[in-house]
């Protein structure tokens, strides 16, 4: 990269097995590898620094999480962000066509948004018309040594196997696994020779077996719908996607979708529903895309996804289960077109893993910084509304920790 490298203060979830740790660990190693200068932040329940102080120069804090972690995180106790003299960032994830207004105070404050998908990008446009937004692309990087090992999660050799995934801390009507499950019954009701996984990643959950039950129940215990009940690695995963013949998404809505990427890039065809962030890279020249219609959210006021978050009416996709049960139907009576689509999805996504990683995001930053130094009007009044949102968070810090504590003591004692 030509010129002085740039300093990134970045902060993600480093230690936390889930998709954006995926994307964080990308992101810091394309920077490095581009000759940036880099100190990562592992952002968890406490906000840890990895690597020594970085030299003098021109700065960013890039919040690689969303603004309610960046919100957290500040409440926990750690060296001085300075706001005031470094240009800040920050790459949401979101699934909506807009995003809460609690994240406006944050992200509004942000010298520039970074999105992570076309989809995000215009979710963030249509809350913060003003604001500047580059787009990351996305890309996934699959250790050439996964392979296909149905042997090891117990999965018949001589059946077609479908495959769908969510984690438990995602809202899981928003993953909508409740279709996955509908849409393979409906397109198989006596066959045995098909499979359906359905891997539900406990996460942080104290016991996940009653969501696990929860899935087997609504499948009415259809001995062909298979839910693994044991913590997997990254590789163990990848290596899951690989022992499928078919990836399943009937999602409401994605930001990015990692789940149908990671298993094209392993040769395996995709049937998704074609809206939200996943349409950065499913075409229908390497999926089959299921029709949908926007319907208005009905969730729990409380979640993510609900009226005390989102103030303004929203939609999100329901997947027409008809077609989606035609789709699965489809690839099991047309094995040539499960190769045809596997292989040309696996051809795509490395096509634009080869774009990803020229990192053109980088130079487009310091494009921006330039043109935006830190010592304009503009930028200090921002860093003074962030630094106002890090004391006021820290006041509160000792209420939610103790919270926190208690929660998890309840959780142990198996109360909670």
């Amino acid at each position: 990269m030509v010129g002085v490298p740039l300093n990134y203060e970045l902060y993600g979830h480093f230690d936390m097995p889930c998709g954006l740790k995926v994307s964080a660990d990308n992101v810091a190693r394309q920077l490095a590898e581009h000759g940036e200068r880099v100190r990562l932040h592992s952002v968890k329940r406490s906000v840890i620094s990895t690597g020594p102080q970085l030299p003098a120069g021109k700065t960013l804090n890039f919040f690689h999480v969303n603004p309610y972690e960046f919100r957290s995180a500040l409440a926990f106790p750690h060296e001085n962000p300075r706001f005031e003299d470094r240009l800040n960032v920050c790459m949401p994830f979101w699934e909506l066509s807009r995003v809460p207004d609690f994240w406006l105070p944050v992200l509004g404050n942000m010298d520039l948004i970074l999105a992570p998908t076309q989809f995000v990008a215009d979710a963030i446009r249509a809350s913060l018309p003003d604001i500047p937004v580059v787009l990351i692309p996305q890309g996934v990087n699959i250790p050439d040594d996964i392979s296909r090992d149905r042997e090891r999660f117990a999965l018949p050799e001589d059946a077609l196997i479908y495959g769908t995934s969510f984690a438990a801390e995602a809202v899981i009507e928003r993953k909508n696994p409740w279709a996955a499950i509908a849409a393979f019954r409906a397109a198989f009701p006596t066959e045995d020779d098909v499979r359906l996984v359905v891997r539900a990643s406990p996460g942080d959950v104290a016991d996940p077996r009653p969501l696990w039950d929860q899935l087997m129940e609504y499948a009415e215990h259809d001995e062909r719908v298979i839910v693994p009940e044991q913590k997997m690695t990254y590789r163990e995963v990848l290596s899951l996607y690989a022992s499928l013949d078919v990836y399943l998404s009937l999602h409401r809505a994605e930001g990015l979708g990692l789940g149908m990427m990671e298993s094209m890039a392993l040769g395996v065809p995709v049937i998704a529903t074609g809206w939200s962030g996943n349409m950065d890279f499913t075409t229908t020249q390497n999926s089959l895309l299921v029709d949908y219609e926007l319907q208005p959210i009905d969730v729990d006021p409380a979640s993510p996804y609900g009226q005390r978050v989102m103030l303004t009416a929203e939609s999100w996709a329901q997947a027409d289960l008809k077609d989606a049960a035609a789709k699965i139907r489809q690839l099991y009576d047309d094995p040539s077109l499960r190769q045809r689509l596997g292989e040309q999805a696996k051809r795509d996504i490395a096509a634009r893993c080869t774009h990803v990683e020229r990192a053109e995001f980088i130079a487009q930053i310091r494009e921006f910084y330039d043109s935006h130094p830190v010592d304009r009007a503009e930028h200090r009044q921002k860093a003074r509304a962030l630094r106002g949102i890090e004391r006021f968070e820290r006041l509160r810090y000792p209420y939610y920790e103790s919270r926190r504590l208690v929660g998890t003591t309840l959780r142990k004692l198996g109360l909670r």
